[in-house]
C-alpha cells in the first residue's frame, strides 16, 4: 500500500444485545456535517447513538420496533436481568438515511435460538438488535415511535408510515 493510500473497512453487521430499561434522548439540529447541509435527528437509545438525515429512515426503524412489540410477549420474559443498556462500555455511532435495503424483524423463541435464549431479533441494513425481554423491546419502541413525531415535524413533507397489517388487524379487535 502506498504511502497515500487510506485503508478502507467496510463493516458488514453490528449486533447489539439489549435487555432492561433503556436510556433514549433525541435532538434535532442543523448540520453542515457530511458533505451536505441540512436538519439532523439525532437519536440516542443505550449505546446507539444515530444521526438521522431523513424521516424515511425514522419511520422505518419506528416500524421495525412496532412490529416487535408484536412479538415480545408471546416469547420474552418481562425482564431478563440482562442489565440495562445504558451500562455497556461499547458505544455505536451510526449515520442512517433512506429506507433500509434489509428490514426484518423475529420473534426467536429459546428453542430455536442458537444460545438458547429467546429474544426478538431486529435488523436494519447493517445494525442487528437483540433484544431479551419486554422492557427493552418497549423503550425502543417508544423512543423510535418519539423519534418518528418529531421527524415528521422536523421534515413535514414526509408521508406518515402506513400501518403494519398486523397494526390494522389489532385495532380492528379494539
Amino acid at each position: 500500500m502506498a504511502s497515500h493510500d487510506t485503508p478502507r473497512f467496510d463493516v458488514v453487521q453490528v449486533t447489539l444485545a439489549v435487555g432492561g430499561s433503556q436510556f433514549f434522548a433525541l435532538d434535532a439540529h442543523s448540520s453542515s456535517a457530511f458533505g451536505k447541509r441540512g436538519q439532523v435527528l439525532t437519536v440516542t437509545v443505550g449505546s446507539l447513538l444515530a444521526y438521522c438525515h431523513d424521516a424515511e429512515v425514522v419511520q422505518a426503524y419506528a416500524r421495525a420496533w412496532r412490529v416487535a412489540t408484536d412479538y415480545a410477549p408471546k416469547i420474552l420474559p418481562a425482564k431478563s436481568g440482562r442489565g440495562s443498556g445504558d451500562h455497556n462500555p461499547t458505544g455505536l455511532v451510526l449515520r442512517l438515511s433512506g429506507t433500509p435495503v434489509r428490514q426484518q424483524v423475529n420473534g426467536i423463541p429459546s428453542g430455536a435460538s442458537p444460545t438458547g435464549i429467546a429474544h426478538v431479533r431486529v435488523a436494519l441494513d447493517r445494525l442487528v438488535v437483540h433484544a431479551y425481554d419486554v422492557e427493552a423491546v418497549r423503550d425502543w419502541a417508544a423512543g423510535w415511535a418519539a423519534a418518528e413525531a418529531d421527524a415528521l415535524r422536523l421534515w413535514p413533507a414526509a408521508e406518515p408510515a402506513a400501518p403494519t397489517p398486523a397494526r390494522r388487524a389489532a385495532r380492528s379487535h379494539r
